[in-house]
C-alpha cells in the first residue's frame, strides 16, 4: 500500500486562498487545521526544549565554575594551615604503625581494647628508654664528636703538608699552608671555644632551652600528634563511615578500595623503614665499631639509623661524623671504614629494601628527590621527613582514581624498548597482576 502525499492544494490553498478555500470539504478543513495546530504546538514545544538545554547547559557551566573556585578556596586554605596538615598525616602515619601490633594481637584473640593499650604501653616504655637511656650516651657521644673538631682538623693540616712534600710538582701545584704560628693560634682559638662550648652544653642544655618558646611548641606538637594517633586507632571505622557520606553510593565500594590501597601503601612504608633502620644501625654499629674498631660507632650508628628516614640525602650524612672521629684518633682507619660504610649502604638501599618496597611503592630516585626538595620547602623539616609517605599516598590515590578508575588501566603493564635508532618503542601493553 503506497501513500501519495499530494502537497499541491495546500500550496493552492496559500496562493489562492478565496478562490481555493470554496472548494474544500469540511474533512480538509478539519485536517488543515488539525495540521496548523500540531505545527504550533511542535513549534512551542521545540522552543521549550531548547530554552531547557540553554539553561541546562548554563547550570552546567555554573556548576563547573562553582566547584573550580570552590577546590581553588580549598587549596588556598591548606596552604595557610600546612603546618596542621602535616601534623594530622604524621598522627595518621603513627596510627597506622601502631595499628600493625595492634592488628597481630586481635589476631591472637586479643581484644581490640587491650591490644591497644597494650600497643601503646609499649610504645611509651620504648620512647622513655630512648630519652633515658640512649639519647644520654648520643648526646655525650655528640659533645665528643663537637671537641674532636680541632684535632681534626690539624691532622688534616698535616696530612696536607705530607701530601705536598711526597713530590716536587704537588708542592708547586698546591699552595702552601698558613704559617704554622697562625695555624696553631686559630687551632687554639676554636679549640678553646668548643671546649667552652662543650661544657655550657654539658652542664645545662635544658637551663638554656627551658625558655625557648619553639622547644615547648616542639613538645606540645608532639603532644597533640600522639593523642591525634591514638584517637585515628581506636576508632578508624568512624572516618572511613564518614567519607562514604560524601559520594553517590554507586562509588562506595571504590572508595574502600582506595582507603585498602593506601594503607597498604603506608604499612608497606613502614615495614621497609624500620627494616631499613635496624639493618642499617646493627651492620653499622658491629662492622664499624666492633670489628674495626671505630670511635664513637654507637654515635655513627643511630645517626644513620635515624639518616635512614631521609631518602637519597641520608645516604651520605652519616660520612660527616666518620670522617670527624677518624681523623681525630686514626686517620688511617679511614682507608677500610669508608668503604665499609659505602658497601653496607649499598647492599642494603639496593638489594634488601628495595625487594621489599619496589613492588608497591616504584618511586623512580631522581622523582623522589625533587618531591622532597618540594616537601621541604613547603612544609619545613616534617615535610622532608614525610616526604615518601605523602608522595606514595598521592601516587596510590592517583593511580587508583586516574589511572585505573578513569583510563581502565587496571592490570595493563605498559614495556619500552629502545631501538637500534635510540627511540623510545611502546609494545603493546600485557596484562598483569
Amino acid at each position: 500500500m503506497q501513500i501519495n502525499l499530494d502537497l499541491s492544494w495546500p500550496i493552492a490553498f496559500y496562493q489562492r486562498p478565496k478562490a481555493f478555500r470554496n472548494q474544500l470539504t469540511p474533512s480538509q478543513i478539519q485536517i488543515i487545521v488539525l495540521f496548523l495546530k500540531s505545527l504550533l504546538l511542535f513549534v512551542s514545544l521545540s522552543s521549550i526544549c531548547i530554552e531547557k538545554l540553554k539553561f541546562m547547559v548554563y547550570q552546567d557551566f555554573f556548576k563547573r565554575i562553582l566547584l573550580i573556585i570552590i577546590m581553588l578556596a580549598f587549596v588556598v586554605m591548606a596552604w595557610y594551615v600546612r603546618s596542621t596538615l602535616v601534623l594530622a598525616f604524621m598522627a595518621l602515619v603513627l596510627a597506622v604503625g601502631l595499628s600493625i601490633p595492634v592488628n597481630w594481637l586481635q589476631k591472637h584473640k586479643w581484644p581490640r581494647g587491650w591490644a591497644i593499650a597494650l600497643t601503646i604501653l609499649i610504645f611509651l616504655i620504648i620512647c622513655g628508654l630512648i630519652f633515658a637511656i640512649l639519647l644520654p650516651t648520643i648526646f655525650n657521644e655528640m659533645v665528643k664528636l663537637v671537641l674532636s673538631i680541632p684535632a681534626a682538623f690539624g691532622v688534616t693540616l698535616e696530612l696536607y703538608e705530607q701530601l705536598r712534600n711526597t713530590n716536587e710538582i704537588v708542592g708547586e701545584v698546591l699552595p702552601p699552608s698558613s704559617d704554622l704560628s697562625s695555624v696553631e693560634v686559630l687551632e687554639g682559638v676554636v679549640a678553646q671555644l668548643l671546649s667552652g662550648l662543650g661544657q655550657v652544653l654539658e652542664r645545662g642544655i635544658p637551663a638554656i632551652l627551658s625558655g625557648v618558646g619553639d622547644v615547648a611548641v616542639a613538645l606540645i606538637n608532639l603532644v597533640l600528634v600522639l593523642f591525634l594517633a591514638i584517637f585515628f586507632l581506636v576508632d578508624p571505622l568512624s572516618y572511613v563511615r564518614a567519607s562514604l557520606y560524601l559520594i553517590p553510593e554507586v562509588h562506595h565500594q571504590s572508595l574502600l578500595n582506595l582507603w585498602n590501597v593506601m594503607y597498604d601503601t603506608l604499612t608497606t612504608w613502614l615495614r621497609t623503614l624500620m627494616l631499613s633502620i635496624t639493618i642499617i644501625g646493627f651492620l653499622v654499629w658491629f662492622v664499624l665499631g666492633v670489628i674495626m674498631g671505630m670511635p664513637n660507632s654507637l654515635t655513627v650508628a643511630v645517626f644513620a639509623g635515624v639518616a635512614t628516614l631521609i631518602p637519597n640525602i641520608g645516604f651520605w650524612l652519616p660520612l660527616v661524623p666518620i670522617l670527624i672521629f677518624n681523623l681525630a684518633s686514626e686517620p688511617g682507619l679511614l682507608l677500610y671504614v669508608i668503604p665499609a660504610y659505602l658497601i653496607i649502604q649499598t647492599v642494603e638501599s639496593n638489594f634488601i629494601t628495595p625487594t621489599i618496597v619496589r613492588a608497591q611503592l616504584n618511586i623512580p630516585a631522581a622523582g623522589m628527590m625533587v618531591c622532597q626538595l618540594i616537601a621541604g620547602i613547603a612544609f619545613g623539616p616534617l615535610g622532608l621527613l614525610l616526604a615518601v609517605p605523602i608522595v606514595a599516598v598521592l601516587i596510590a590515590i592517583i593511580r587508583e582514581l586516574y589511572s585505573y578508575g578513569w583510563l581502565g588501566f587496571r592490570g595493563k603493564n605498559f614495556e619500552l624498548r629502545v631501538d637500534e635508532n635510540g627511540r623510545l618503542t611502546l609494545k603493546a601493553p600485557s596484562t598483569g597482576d
